[in-house]
């Protein structure tokens, strides 16, 4: 985390060996955190403060992660950041797609005090929608199984809030049946 600081500072003779930032270091990544402070020339002549503890700030947003995409706490605000790296993992139709569910802050940590109600749902018309789910500790790991073949996605929803994943390609088994479809009918 370098935010609040420059990433290099030359001291100058008024300094006088000690430099005091009016700007705050400004951590984003929830967790025990260290800063460390090291001179360009010789790496050898260097500062640490270690054990700073960083928690999350309010809880702010809902983030669902399907399987392949992982967390990215301490990323930027959105819209610039969504909290989750890598891309969906593509699935058969019919298979499990293993979704972590997470309330979190503006920097995308997860807010372990928040225990909500939410709704869940894809876009896929035929699925069975996990529906209500509740959170503990911030997090829900759910299991969901999408059968229609093309891009979907899982939203999740709360008073207000709202979180959808990235597509995630769905895509069809091989054939093990075949369908009739008479004039005047229609296939559901």
């Amino acid at each position: 985390d370098i935010y609040g600081l420059p990433k290099i500072y030359k001291f100058t003779s008024a300094d006088a060996g000690i430099h005091t930032f009016t700007n705050a270091v400004r951590f984003r990544m929830a967790n025990i955190r260290e800063l460390r402070v090291e001179d360009l020339v010789n790496p050898a002549i260097f500062g640490i403060q270690s054990g700073v503890t960083v928690i999350p700030t309010t809880p702010e947003r809902l983030l669902v992660i399907p399987a392949g995409q992982n967390h990215n706490p301490g990323e930027s605000p959105s819209p610039n950041g969504n909290g989750r790296i890598n891309s969906p993992t593509p699935k058969l139709a019919g298979n499990s797609i293993v979704t972590e569910l997470r309330v979190v802050d503006k920097y995308w940590n997860v807010t372990p005090s928040s225990s909500p109600v939410i709704f869940v749902e894809t876009s896929d018309p035929y699925d069975s929608n996990p529906g209500l789910v509740t959170l503990s500790g911030g997090t829900k790991t759910v299991n969901i199984v999408m059968t229609t073949a093309g891009n979907q996605t899982i939203t999740a929803r709360d008073a207000g809030i709202s979180d959808t994943s990235d597509l995630i390609t769905i895509n069809p088994k091989g054939a093990d049946r075949v369908v009739a479809v008479l004039p005047g009918q229609t296939r559901t």
